[in-house]
């Protein structure tokens, strides 16, 4: 797939472009696997609501990833503390 960037078509690496993902924190990358996750399994976005092992497993990843996003938030608060405190 080639890409326009300033009217010339090239590869993304030629155009030195990423994706989104690439660039993005652990923090970013969970929140963003936890709101799938809550839309696939609550039925939103128009996602069809899942039935039984399909669910159990998408609230099983929603809750994963919540409690991996405390796990990241604790541990930057234990780097600030040790830091500043």
């Amino acid at each position: 797939m080639l890409a326009c960037v300033g009217g010339e078509f090239a590869s993304r690496q030629f155009h030195r472009l990423t994706y989104i993902t690439q660039s993005q924190t652990r923090l970013n990358r969970l929140h963003t696997a936890r709101r799938k996750a809550e839309a696939r399994a609550r039925g939103l976005e128009g996602n069809p609501i899942p039935r039984g092992q399909n669910r159990e497993i998408l609230i099983d990843r929603w809750s994963a990833c919540r409690e991996a996003i405390d796990e990241v938030w604790l541990a930057l608060d234990e780097r600030f503390l040790a830091r500043f405190g």
